[in-house]
């Protein structure tokens, strides 16, 4: 599948902070997960499909992606081969957020695996690693232990 990417300078960070692009179908998980991440300081976009996802391309390349792989239209899968096949999108971590069973595959295209349902504390502390960030000890978020 060739995918015609728009190279161009992505558009001004908002006082430096990183981008995260969430992209899941299910809408619950993709506003959860971005509330959680702007409540800390993260710059973040979604799309509820890997081909809404690289239309985002367009205006704003991310720093970190999250990524879920059953997705209709292009699934994570589709994604992650269209990531592989251009060299600067290859280069953006992407931690993948899945409730296949993704352990009997090879996934060394993942940063991370978060099964679902994911603690989103461990979610928040492979993204704080992937920025270069600190995570907090023990951090406890009241947007709930788990996604369903």
């Amino acid at each position: 599948m060739q995918t015609q990417l728009d190279h161009r300078n992505p558009t001004t960070r908002h006082r430096g902070a990183t981008r995260v692009l969430v992209v899941d179908d299910d809408r619950d998980i993709r506003e959860l997960l971005v509330e959680l991440l702007e409540s800390e300081h993260y710059e973040v976009s979604s799309a509820c499909d890997g081909q809404q996802a690289l239309r985002t391309f367009l205006v704003q390349w991310p720093d970190i992606i999250l990524l879920d792989l059953m997705m209709p239209i292009m699934s994570g899968w589709q994604f992650l081969h269209v990531q592989a096949e251009h060299p600067r999108l290859a280069s953006i971590p992407v931690v993948v957020l899945s409730a296949f069973d993704v352990f009997d595959r090879r996934m060394d295209v993942a940063a991370a695996v978060h099964p679902k349902p994911f603690l989103v504390d461990e979610v928040l502390d492979t993204v704080h690693r992937l920025a270069g960030r600190v995570a907090p000890w023990h951090t406890c978020h009241s947007l709930g232990e788990k996604t369903k």
